[in-house]
């Protein structure tokens, strides 16, 4: 027969499952967005002493990123760059917040201004967005991300480094620190994108493991419950 501890212990471990199920739950969605970086649930334990006995609590902390690269596909696409090892692209959404992204499935705006998906600017390596004049030739992307066409010389693309953990604010989009730093020797690749680094085999089996730990648990709570009712009942009618 469980103590009186058990309840809120019980409660407390399903409070966690249910955020690691969520979790999975986000990576599957995400499996098809480029640059997607999986998340996985950091948990803790919380232990509170009494002269009668000592109790833990699990507690659910904060998502770790995982920071692995997702598998690199060709595109053939003049616009498309792939990072080849550490950094980060340097993006500003229209109201001048920059962000972060390894998505690097760009186009042109009307006026010429290399963006992503949602219209951010794609920024070049001293800060400002990076703009593709006219010309009849193709934009041709070096290996430090320095770009250019007919010959001409555009800019280079910002790959700048981030935290061992990097706040998440998107999909496929991270905080850009304030002392944001360039890279050392920068790799891109042209033609390239990268895809979500989340592996389905894996997650489906998370899912279904957690799935079940849940169910477990929902079970124990339930039987608790009930517990504590017979017990009350039985106190009632012998009073």
């Amino acid at each position: 027969m469980m103590d009186k501890s058990a309840s809120p212990v019980l409660l407390g471990a399903q409070r966690v499952l249910q955020r690691r199920l969520d979790m999975v739950a986000n990576n599957v969605a995400n499996m098809g967005t480029g640059g997607f970086r999986a998340q996985r649930l950091v948990t803790s334990e919380e232990i509170s002493s009494s002269p009668m006995a000592s109790i833990s609590m699990p507690r659910a902390g904060s998502g770790l990123t995982d920071t692995a690269p997702g598998e690199r596909r060709a595109t053939g696409g003049a616009l498309d760059f792939a990072i080849d090892g550490p950094g980060f692209f340097l993006l500003q959404d229209e109201s001048g917040e920059q962000f972060m992204s390894r998505n690097g499935a760009f186009s042109t705006d009307a006026e010429g201004r290399l963006t992503d998906a949602a219209g951010a600017f794609v920024l070049g390596a001293g800060g400002a967005p990076i703009a593709i004049p006219d010309g009849e030739g193709p934009v041709v992307a070096a290996s430090d991300g320095t770009l250019s066409r007919d010959g001409q010389a555009i800019g280079a693309i910002a790959i700048i480094a981030a935290p061992s953990t990097p706040e998440r604010i998107g999909a496929a989009r991270f905080a850009a620190p304030g002392d944001a730093a360039p890279i050392e020797a920068p790799r891109l690749s042209q033609g390239f994108l990268e895809s979500s680094n989340v592996n389905p085999v894996e997650e489906l089996a998370e899912m279904i493991a957690t799935t079940r730990l849940y169910e477990l648990v929902q079970g124990l709570v339930e039987r608790e419950d009930e517990r504590v009712r017979n017990v009350i009942e039985t106190f009632s009618r012998s009073t």
